[in-house]
């Protein structure tokens, strides 16, 4: 057979669709990324969407369509989700233990469980590894005796796409886990409400060091949002502006480029820089 991927958000990876592709390829078939002039030639096309927003004008009805862009029940067949590709990037936890209202985890994978470690993505070779595990700390014992050791062991370095602030603070046993790794640059999230989190953020400062700081905006006001990004440049930590698909208008487009440009946001305030922008 001949198989189509179509990743409609072609920046991301997509594991999905890397573990359709392992399976088809291992059963023989011919598999290559979706060319919409080739359409006619595919017997298959598997078309992922991470995003609601993601435009899906190109989609056509027979294409077997899944991921959070389309539906939140939707499930690759058991044959292809036990498929371990082994790019040095997926998944060794699913589902979190919060239950933030911006976030879809917990109503389509339920509170966090492990579904594997390290080495179950890891090639043997890279000398660095991409976890996407939506909390990986909420497993603790998992996270220690799985995923920290494992790195040292190999000594790989990984890149997390997000840590959990609340799990880490006060937590001397995580502190040292956290810093006995070789890692780029720890990324943590701000999106409650919450006046605890400035003595929180400043302890991360001086425990861990300089961090990226995730910080969802479109949520609970424009001032308040502000507020915090003045907060973080103050403590020192990166802080790096999510818009919400509340979050519209040019004053948000703005707000976006100006702290996720970190030399701009580091020299100028935001009204320097919109002057110039």
């Amino acid at each position: 057979m001949n198989i189509g991927l179509y990743n409609l958000e072609n920046k991301y990876k997509n594991l999905a669709l890397e573990k359709i592709r392992k399976y088809h390829t291992d059963n023989g078939d011919t598999v290559t990324d979706y060319y919409p002039m080739m359409h006619d030639k595919y017997d298959k096309i598997y078309c992922s969407s991470i995003f609601k927003f993601t435009d899906k004008s190109e989609v056509t009805k027979d294409m077997i369509c899944g991921g959070t862009g389309f539906d939140l029940t939707t499930k690759l067949p058991d044959e292809i989700e036990e498929i371990k590709p082994r790019l040095n990037f997926g998944f060794t936890q699913r589902g979190c233990i919060r239950n933030c209202s911006f976030c879809v985890v917990p109503q389509k994978e339920g509170k966090s469980y492990a579904v594997g470690d390290v080495y179950d993505l890891w090639d043997g070779k890279s000398k660095e590894v991409e976890l996407i595990d939506n909390n990986p700390q909420s497993l603790e014992d998992h996270f220690y005796d799985k995923i920290c050791k494992q790195l040292r062991d190999k000594n790989i370095k990984v890149f997390f796409h997000g840590l959990d602030l609340r799990l880490t603070y006060n937590n001397r046993r995580m502190v040292e886990e956290l810093k006995s790794i070789r890692h780029y640059q720890y990324k943590f999230a701000w999106d409650l409400d919450d006046n605890s989190m400035i003595k929180k953020l400043e302890w991360l400062k001086h425990k861990i060091g300089r961090c990226l700081i995730y910080v969802i905006v479109g949520i609970i006001g424009w001032e308040k949002e502000m507020k915090k990004f003045e907060i973080l440049k103050k403590i020192g930590h990166d802080p790096y502006c999510m818009r919400f698909e509340t979050a519209i208008g040019k004053h948000y487009v703005q707000m976006a480029r100006w702290v996720n440009q970190p030399a701009q946001f580091k020299k100028k305030t935001f009204q320097e820089f919109t002057e110039v922008s």
